[in-house]
């Protein structure tokens, strides 16, 4: 695995017999990174190219007060039931949340098409072919992507998370209806 300076870790949901493995790390010019990586369960190893799950991204030194005050972690969220959300990645612990959208069944398998004709490129005979295709795969790995949502976050660090479901709740139980208040004062409504 070439992510050295590893700041933070979390399983990303996915299909009941994959796991994939999101890695928030600090790269070898001191810029934070988030990729996954798939988990080959039976191998015991993780994949050696970034997964189609998540494509690899930066994240901006603005957003990012690492490593002066705060430690920057990460928090899988699940997709919704009507498949509109696929489920995401949150980065906490800087002077923004922000949250990543996971890639569509779509999406992967179009970016697996790109991988595998970068790979043929890769292992052409032609040096000028091959030069080209390592830094195409290099540009990749080190483009910033936007993030579905962002929230500026001037408190203190994040310390701890928890997954709430809100399925039927009858809000007139005087101490749920302020705990759900207080969850519903910072939505991440789209």
């Amino acid at each position: 695995m070439p992510e050295i300076n590893i700041l933070s870790l979390t399983f990303l949901p996915t299909s009941d017999d994959e796991y994939t493995l999101g890695i928030l790390h600090l790269d070898s010019q001191a810029r934070v990174q988030l990729l996954s990586r798939d988990v080959d369960v039976d191998g015991w190893e993780l994949s050696p190219d970034p997964s189609t799950l998540f494509q690899p991204t930066r994240i901006d030194e603005s957003v990012v007060n690492f490593p002066d005050t705060t430690i920057l972690q990460l928090i899988s969220v699940p997709p919704d039931n009507d498949d509109e959300f696929p489920g995401g990645i949150m980065v906490v612990g800087g002077r923004q949340i922000l949250l990543f959208e996971l890639a569509s069944k779509e999406s992967q398998e179009k970016q697996k098409g790109k991988q595998k004709r970068l790979d043929a490129k890769k292992k052409s005979t032609d040096p000028a072919e091959v030069a080209k295709a390592k830094a195409k795969e290099r540009e990749r790995g080190e483009r910033r992507r936007n993030a579905k949502f962002s929230i500026d976050w001037p408190w203190s660090s994040v310390s701890a998370c928890v997954s709430v479901s809100l399925g039927p709740i009858n809000l007139s139980t005087p101490n749920l209806g302020a705990l759900v208040g207080v969850m519903l004062a910072f939505p991440l409504a789209y």
